[in-house]
């Protein structure tokens, strides 16, 4: 345990840091321009949330801003990217066939889309289509803007060009009437006559694991990379839950990455909660991310460090004590780093 000033030193850390973090999220007397600045451009990857499993695991996990437009986590095939296919990678294995809709959003009706309230409940009302139309299960992710940018011409800065991916597994060949069924329900949820909704799948059988794999990768790719784009919308949808899921997924797995891919199992299962070996993980809180890396601890990737053994990691500040002891003081840091994270 902490004597006397050791405790009073991580007390002292703990709240510095959390002030600092209380700080950022503060935002009312802020002017726009200064809530920008500190909002949008948050330290990220300073601290390292901390795991265990009784039989000698232990997981660090890299706390990340996970803004899209993020430096450090937010650029494609980037850490945050990566995480969100170790998060939905599971799911997506226990189908060997996807179809995948995308729905558009005519221009006309884009400015009522522009908060986080808005685009939440248009994705959910987008789910209940899927849902009465017989789709039990899904994943959706909203994309921001369009695809390479490709509607900014002249180099003109791109335009917000929402869009709804929808992957539904074990659907492949869909006909026009079952198409049109999807896009005339989309169209009047929007209040409009006529939108743009695109279809198409892809099988094992078919395309193989590698065009499977890349969907995941392109749907839950970053598209608002920059939010010099569009400020005021950076700001207006900060907290918003791009991606979600629906319906129950307790199945097997129907295939296995390989390839240079094998660690991402390792890193869903941490997503997940457990560590390699099938356990579950106990979360006691946050430390610096110093403390995690070199010596031992092995740094699989993405802000993800494990360490295999029969004892328990050694704290490289002696004056904290235990993991225990340092962890739980920090507890509520990790949520505190994750508010307003995308």
């Amino acid at each position: 345990m902490l004597d006397g000033r050791g405790l009073e030193s991580a007390k002292q850390a703990v709240a510095d840091v959390r002030s600092h973090y209380l700080d950022l999220l503060d935002k009312s007397h802020w002017g726009f321009d200064d809530r920008a600045e500190r909002l949008l451009q948050p330290d990220c990857g300073g601290f390292s949330g901390i795991g265990f499993a009784p039989e000698g695991c232990w997981v660090a996990k890299e706390v990340f801003c996970a803004r899209e437009w993020c430096g450090k986590c937010g650029r494609q095939e980037g850490p945050a990217h990566n995480r969100r296919i170790a998060r939905w990678l599971p799911k997506f294995q226990q189908a060997d066939k996807w179809g995948y809709f995308v729905l558009t959003l005519p221009m006309s009706v884009r400015d009522k889309y522009r908060r986080k309230a808005s685009l939440e409940a248009l994705g959910r009302k987008a789910k209940a289509i899927f849902c009465k139309l017989g789709y039990e299960r899904g994943l959706r992710r909203w994309h921001l803007f369009g695809d390479d940018h490709r509607d900014a011409k002249h180099h003109e800065t791109p335009k917000y060009h929402p869009h709804l991916n929808v992957l539904l597994p074990d659907v492949g060949y869909l006909s026009a009437a079952d198409i049109q069924r999807v896009k005339s329900a989309w169209a009047a949820l929007l209040g409009v006559d006529s939108v743009v909704v695109h279809y198409k799948y892809l099988s094992l059988a078919r395309h193989g694991i590698g065009k499977l794999y890349h969907l995941l990768s392109y749907v839950t790719r970053p598209t608002f990379t920059d939010w010099h784009w569009d400020e005021r919308l950076a700001l207006d949808l900060l907290g918003l839950h791009l991606g979600h899921t629906w319906g129950t997924w307790k199945g097997e797995p129907m295939w296995e990455l390989s390839g240079g891919k094998e660690a991402v199992p390792e890193k869903a299962q941490i997503e997940a909660g457990y560590c390699r070996h099938g356990e579950p993980l106990t979360w006691v809180g946050v430390v610096p991310t110093s403390h995690v890396t070199g010596g031992e601890w092995r740094d699989i990737g993405d802000g993800y460090r494990v360490w295999y053994g029969p004892r328990v990691p050694p704290m490289p500040d002696k004056g904290l004590g235990s993991w225990d002891d340092a962890a739980k003081m920090g507890r509520s840091l990790l949520a505190l780093a994750r508010r307003g994270s995308q």
